[in-house]
């Protein structure tokens, strides 16, 4: 039998995300607006950590429901719900261009690693010693 803790921790990272993408606000948006860091957020997404209760009732109030719809106590309301409604095309043109950023990134870190390597193989010269 789960504890209400561990229900809470299940239900709050699938509310974040979806009231999140709902909104269209970003980790980051999350993060400066309460002044934690973006993987603190990330954290929370992924059920890893909890924010603190203070910390709730302010995302709570950035994502426009209460403390209870954040944890799963009561359901989303109907207003919540209608934020919900995801623009599909729009979510997609979102994933795809953040799956390009990541493709360019992982282009330029191969680069990198490439390089360094090459310089690593590269045969030091001798130093003749001076007569």
């Amino acid at each position: 039998m789960s504890t209400e803790k561990e229900e809470n921790r299940e239900i709050l990272p699938d509310v974040l995300i979806l009231m999140r993408f709902a909104l269209g606000l970003s980790r980051e948006d999350i993060a400066n607006a309460l002044g934690v860091s973006d993987s603190a957020v990330s954290t929370w997404e992924t059920g890893k950590h909890s924010p603190p209760k203070t910390t709730k009732i302010l995302l709570a109030n950035i994502l426009r429901i209460t403390v209870d719809e954040l944890t799963g106590k009561v359901p989303l309301s109907a207003e919540a719900n209608a934020l919900i409604k995801i623009d599909m095309p729009a979510l997609l043109e979102k994933l795809e261009a953040a799956k390009e950023a990541n493709e360019e990134a992982i282009q330029v870190l191969r680069q990198i690693m490439w390089k360094t390597n090459e310089k690593k193989a590269k045969p030091k010269k001798k130093k003749t010693a001076k007569k």
